[in-house]
Formats: structure tokens, C-alpha cells, sequence
């Protein structure tokens, strides 16, 4: 059956629906329980009513933090590819042609699978844009929410327009980097936040600010590979030309790597980062996904693995999937691009 999530009502009986003409898109009404708003929506299994007011459009599939965020962007280089179909089918919500770099904002609502964006959707859709020359940047909603400042920073380094571009890799001091500092440093400047490492090291200026860093560990994923290059990223707002590069020339000398591999995300990043200090491109992976529960919050798929929901639903069933468990409790989920798998071989280069 159909099951209700949200803070919506509503106001016809199961009778009405049972005995009412089925359409694909027959609407019935609705009423929100946050604001009171009488509204139309369709009645599909797991698709949850939305309410206009609470999630106003200002037109088909444009939301006012998509708005906010082309408020950010500078007008001369912005166009409507809705007018151009550069992508047709498809619609960009943003595209610099002076770039070729698209905008892609997702919202947990209208991006998740239960409005038919299934596993390849996001995907198709960069792959799509590869094929015709343009780099597409995903924005999803809850990075833009939480972390709108680092999309910022990463969104204008592709454009050549960081606020602050730095001079050569070669004036800056490699320093080890404290764990303390690195965590916190990662938090503030990496969408993908801190994640635990073996080494990490930095690069710094002349007053003794650190501005980028690089941290490695051993590999978590491919045991064919000795190291892992965990997190890279530069202070927010700031890019140096091959500061990669001169970190990754330290690490190698500190510690005589066999090989390392690395991960990039492919709906934010085209990789021409790894290519340039050294990697190539190993494979693609298939891409992955994220639960949301009433389309407001965002979790780690790692978090609801099968063997670990008896102890986190409120309803479980044995027999049942994890995906299948996961939507009797009220859960969607939203796709990425997956990532793109960069390694280098250094006894081969040797």
C-alpha cells in the first residue's frame, strides 16, 4: 500500500481512492499539517505530497536555493540552457558556455527515486554532457544547505575565478600536519569532511597559514593498491597552481610508496587534478546513493546495511531487501554519479 510520509493529510477517504478511475497522474487533495495549505498531488507509492507553500517552485523543477545559488553566479556568464536544449532531452539548470561547465541542482525531493530518478539518472545526465564537451557540477540539495560555501569555492575554481589565487606550489613550506588541525581544516574546507589517516601534510605560507593539504592512508577498498590518497583540498576560497603536485612529490619521498590510488567524485570534479599530478584513470564506479527521510534529511547508505537495521527501524522483516525495509520505513533514497578511480604505479615509472 501506499505509505505517507511528511507532514501532509489526506482529505479523501481510502474509499474514494479505491473506487476512483486509476490515471498515472490523478491528482486528489492534500493538506499540509505544517502551514494549512489546501493543495493537488498525485497519490503514488512512496512518492510523498508536497506542499507549495512550504516548498514553493518558481517554475517546473527551479527552487529558490537553485535561485539563491544563480544570484551568486556572475550574470555575464550565465545563460538559460532550458531555451538552448543543448542537452535534449534533458535541461541544465546553469551552463557558462565560455566555460563549458553546466549546474546541475538537485533537490532531495524532485532528485530522489521515488520522483523516477533512478540509479543512473545523474549519471546518464554527466555522461551526456561529456559526450557534447561540457563539465557538469552536481549541487545536492543538503551540500548546498550545509555546506554552501565550500560549493561556492569549488564552483568558482572551475570557472578561473577563485578569490584568492595563489602564486606557484614552489613558495609555499611543506609542514606534517597534527591530526587536530587536520580534522578541523577538513571540516571546514572539504565537502566530504575528515575521514582518519595514516600521514598528512600541508602546504604554508610565509605568515604560517595553512592553505592546502593532502592526507593518505592505506587502501580502504582495493587491496591491489598499498596507499590511499584519502582527502585533497585547499583552503576555501583558495587555489594554487600544482600545490597537489608538490605535496604528493613530498609524500613520495617520505614514504616510498609502491603504488596509491585515490577516488573523485565525478558529479563535482572532472579529474584533470589527478592527471596533472601524475594518476591515471583506472575505471568508474557505479554510482552510489544516500537515504532521506521525509526528503529533509540526508544519511550514509553505510549506515542502514542490511545486518545493521534490526536494531535501527522501527519495522523489519528478514525476508525482505535492505531497499525494500528501508521504504516500509518511511526512507527514499538519491543517486550520485559515482566516482572515477584514479592510481599510479610508481615501480612501474621507476
Amino acid at each position: 500500500g501506499t505509505r505517507l510520509q511528511g507532514k501532509v493529510k489526506p482529505l479523501f477517504t481510502w474509499e474514494h481512492f479505491l473506487e476512483t478511475p486509476k490515471e498515472k497522474y490523478q491528482e486528489f487533495p492534500w493538506e499540509c499539517l505544517t502551514c494549512g495549505t489546501h493543495f493537488s498531488f498525485f497519490l503514488e507509492n512512496g512518492l510523498v505530497p508536497r506542499c507549495p507553500t512550504c516548498y514553493p517552485l518558481l517554475r517546473a523543477g527551479e527552487s529558490l536555493m537553485e535561485k539563491e545559488l544563480q544570484s551568486l553566479l556572475s550574470e555575464e556568464f550565465l545563460v538559460e540552457n532550458r531555451k538552448l536544449n543543448i542537452i535534449f532531452p534533458y535541461e541544465l539548470d546553469i551552463f557558462f558556455p565560455n566555460h563549458n561547465i553546466g549546474i546541475e541542482f538537485n533537490g532531495l525531493y524532485w532528485h530522489a527515486e521515488s520522483a523516477k530518478k533512478d540509479k543512473n539518472y545523474h549519471l546518464n545526465k554527466t555522461l551526456l554532457c561529456e559526450s557534447k564537451g561540457i563539465d557538469l557540477i552536481h549541487v545536492f540539495e543538503w551540500q548546498w544547505v550545509s555546506q554552501k560555501a565550500i560549493i561556492m569555492s569549488i564552483i568558482l575554481n572551475r570557472l578561473g575565478s577563485s578569490k584568492i589565487v595563489r602564486t606557484g606550489a614552489r613558495e609555499y613550506k611543506i609542514e606534517k600536519v597534527s591530526t587536530p588541525i587536520e580534522r578541523s581544516f577538513l571540516e571546514e574546507n572539504h565537502i566530504q569532511g575528515y575521514v582518519p589517516s595514516k600521514v598528512c601534510y600541508g602546504l604554508v605560507d610565509k605568515k604560517g597559514e595553512l592553505i592546502q593539504i593532502a592526507s593518505f592512508g592505506y587502501s580502504r577498498f582495493n587491496h591491489d593498491y598499498e596507499w590511499e590518497l584519502l582527502r585533497s583540498c585547499s583552503k576555501i576560497d583558495n587555489s594554487i597552481h600544482g600545490g597537489l603536485s608538490k605535496l604528493m612529490s613530498f609524500f613520495i619521498k617520505e614514504q616510498s610508496p609502491h603504488n596509491l590510488i585515490s577516488y573523485c567524485d565525478r558529479g563535482l570534479f572532472n579529474g584533470k587534478g589527478y592527471i596533472s599530478s601524475g594518476f591515471t584513470l583506472l575505471e568508474p564506479t557505479a554510482p552510489s546513493y544516500w537515504y532521506t527521510k521525509n526528503h529533509k534529511t540526508v544519511e550514509s547508505r553505510y549506515s542502514y546495511q542490511k545486518h545493521k537495521l534490526k536494531d535501527k527501524l522501527m519495522v523489519f522483516d528478514e525476508s525482505l531487501t535492505e531497499w525494500e525495509n528501508m521504504q516500509l520505513n518511511g526512507y527514499d533514497r538519491i543517486w550520485n554519479c559515482g566516482n572515477k578511480v584514479f592510481v599510479i604505479d610508481y615501480e612501474k615509472i621507476s
